[in-house]
């Protein structure tokens, strides 16, 4: 026994010298808190990688609605996220040319409740050569530090220590953050107008100051994300809960860089949703991936402007298209809802009165009333699904009555004469890419 032992430790220390640690590094996908829920995805000793399918779990009681900002490194790498359910995604990166070396792939940014930062639970996944051969590779993960307990006496030390170090008891400091993920962080925090600025010169930049002082709050640099994401208005939302409130958070926000049709889109799997987006580049085709949904076609409609037509995932809460236009990324939130029942009085109509019983009935914590996308609690979300819901029920409510207004005038006057429909004129799309794993019509 004793003799193989020794046996094993010699040729480990022959193999060792024969072949040195760099040839024997395996590719490496982390998943790093960067901190504010927010997590970094790179690769390391990548060596003619062609794709990777990364499969992540996290906690669903304190992390939600996962959104992807591609943040790739890698020169013509693509990627895409599907999130089927509450508590797991997969990432699909692919590339036109293999990948090479280490850097960074994505950023997730997540809703966080409660006191808690959140944690990821799993990470797995496969990763697969230029020939498509499937390759070893590692998969490791870090989470938030973990809260401690004042009132535990084995606690006091270590939150006396963190205290001394600016930190908080409650955790979720970033104790460690690798090379190429805090890199990746800063790039991608960083505005265009901090980009041209760092170009600029020292006086140019005092210049740019002045001014920004002199502009109001609301017309400093914008994220198109958050102006235009309808759920994450209602999770910012603090004034009162009202029907009138709430509707009105689903009014488009003024110089949209593009329209949505129809404005809201109840995710049954089959809808379709039409997005025209505006001020495109000119030049080569744009290259689209989609989160929570399914590439129909797509077309070009002017010079700067391009109509693109998905389905959104069936329950789909949180639904986006990402545009890459002339090298820069556009994200594209759409405006989607389960579908739920909301004639809560009258079966078949809704009311005022179906808002009002909704708002004032909402349970307890351990029981929750109108808990509409099953996660065990009523919050925003659930207040967004009933309200777009019932924004488009009535809508087709009023549709209907209009309709039927005319079909009265009809019969009064006798005329049954009817205009012929004008024939699109629509014959082709034009060809797009698309992320692979997500354009399945």
């Amino acid at each position: 026994m004793i003799q193989r032992y020794v046996l094993r430790l010699t040729m480990l220390f022959f193999f060792m010298i024969l072949f040195p640690l760099s040839a024997m590094a395996i590719p490496k996908v982390s998943l790093s808190f960067a901190g504010n829920s927010t997590f970094i995805l790179t690769g390391a000793n990548l060596e003619d990688v062609s794709k990777l399918q990364v499969a992540i779990g996290y906690d669903a009681s304190t992390l939600s609605n996962p959104r992807l900002v591609s943040i790739t490194s890698f020169s013509g790498a693509r990627v895409a996220m599907d999130s089927d359910s509450p508590g797991a995604l997969r990432l699909t990166i692919t590339a036109d040319t293999p990948m090479n070396g280490t850097g960074s792939f994505a950023k997730i940014d997540f809703y966080s409740s409660g006191n808690s930062a959140g944690t990821i639970s799993s990470l797995n996944g496969q990763i697969y050569g230029a020939n498509g051969t499937s390759l070893s590779a590692m998969f490791e993960y870090t989470n938030p530090t973990p809260p401690l307990d004042p009132t535990d006496l084995d606690d006091i030390p270590m939150i006396e220590e963190r205290e001394k170090n600016g930190q908080s008891y409650m955790g979720g400091d970033v104790t460690y953050l690798p090379p190429e993920a805090a890199k990746a962080l800063e790039q991608s925090e960083k505005t265009p107008e901090a980009k041209d600025e760092d170009a600029s010169t020292a006086g140019n930049s005092a210049e740019k100051d002045a001014e920004s002082k002199e502009r109001p709050d609301t017309e400093k640099a914008e994220d198109p994300g958050a102006v235009l994401n309808v759920l994450e208005r209602f999770r910012l939302f603090k004034g009162e809960r009202t029907a009138k409130n709430l509707m009105a958070l689903f009014d488009a926000a003024p110089n949209m860089p593009f329209i949505q049709e129809p404005h809201i889109l109840l995710a049954d799997g089959k809808n379709e949703v039409q997005v025209t987006i505006a001020k495109v580049s000119s030049g080569k085709t744009p290259s689209f991936a989609f989160t929570s949904a399914r590439y129909v076609y797509g077309k070009k409609l002017s010079k700067s402007e391009w109509l693109v037509v998905a389905k959104a995932d069936k329950g789909a809460l949180n639904s986006n298209i990402l545009m890459l236009d002339n090298d820069v990324l556009r994200d594209i939130p759409l405006t989607v809802s389960p579908k739920v029942r909301v004639d809560l009085i009258t079966p078949g109509k809704v009311s005022k009165a179906d808002f009002t019983l909704y708002l004032k009935n909402r349970g307890t914590a351990k029981a929750p009333l109108f808990d509409l996308n099953g996660d065990g609690k009523r919050d925003y979300q659930d207040d967004y699904i009933f309200t777009a819901n019932y924004l488009v029920a009535l809508e087709k409510q009023k549709t209907k009555a209009v309709e039927a207004t005319a079909s009265k005038k009809t019969l009064k006057t006798g005329s049954s004469k009817k205009k012929p429909l004008k024939k699109s004129t629509t014959t082709g799309s034009a060809k797009i890419e698309v992320a692979e794993g997500n354009s399945k019509k």
